[in-house]
C-alpha cells in the first residue's frame, strides 16, 4: 500500500482489519480488542497512532512482519480476510518491518521476546490473562515481576 495510510490513532469499535466487532463494545462482540502500534514501541513508537484491531489480527501483523524479514511464504495468513482487511494487514507489517530495519543496530531499542507455547501453557497463559483481566503484553511483564520479586527475596535472606 503506498502512501500514507494511517496518521492518528484508529480507536473503533471493531477490528480495523476484519470488522470483527470487538467485546468491550455495545451490543458486544465475539473479538478481544488490542491497540497496535503503527511504529512499534520497541522502535519508538511508544507515543505515535496506534490502531485496534482482534486479537488474532494483531497476531498476524506480527507474523507478517517476520515473514517479510525472513522471506518466508505469509500467503496463508491473510486467506480469510477481505481484500481490504488483506491490505491493511500488510501494511501494518510492512511498516514494522521497515522500522525493525532501521532501528536494528540501536543499542538503545527495547527488546522483543517471542516465545512458541503448546497447547497446555497456552490454556494457563490464557486462564491467567482473563482471570486479571490484561492484555497479553501486560500479562507477561506481571509475571516477570512476580517472578523477579520472588527470586530477589530469596537473595535477601
Amino acid at each position: 500500500m503506498s502512501g500514507q495510510f494511517l496518521i492518528e490513532h484508529k480507536f473503533l469499535p471493531h477490528c480495523w482489519a476484519c470488522e470483527t466487532r470487538f467485546r468491550n463494545q455495545y451490543p458486544p462482540g465475539p473479538a478481544e480488542e488490542e491497540r497496535h502500534h503503527i511504529l512499534p514501541e520497541a522502535y519508538g513508537g511508544k507515543h505515535g497512532p496506534q490502531v485496534s484491531l482482534c486479537t488474532d489480527c494483531h497476531t498476524k501483523v506480527h507474523k507478517l512482519a517476520s515473514a517479510f524479514r525472513s522471506n518466508k511464504e505469509y500467503g496463508s495468513l491473510l486467506i480469510a480476510l477481505p481484500q481490504d482487511g488483506q491490505k491493511k494487514l500488510m501494511w501494518l507489517g510492512q511498516k514494522a518491518n521497515e522500522m525493525q530495519t532501521i532501528f536494528a543496530d540501536d543499542p538503545n531499542r527495547r527488546q522483543v521476546i517471542s516465545a512458541a507455547l503448546d497447547k497446555e501453557y497456552q490454556a494457563k497463559f490464557d486462564y491467567i490473562r482473563n482471570h486479571l483481566k490484561l492484555s497479553k503484553k501486560d500479562t507477561v511483564l506481571r509475571l516477570i515481576d512476580v517472578m523477579y520479586r520472588h527470586l530477589s527475596s530469596k537473595e535477601v535472606r
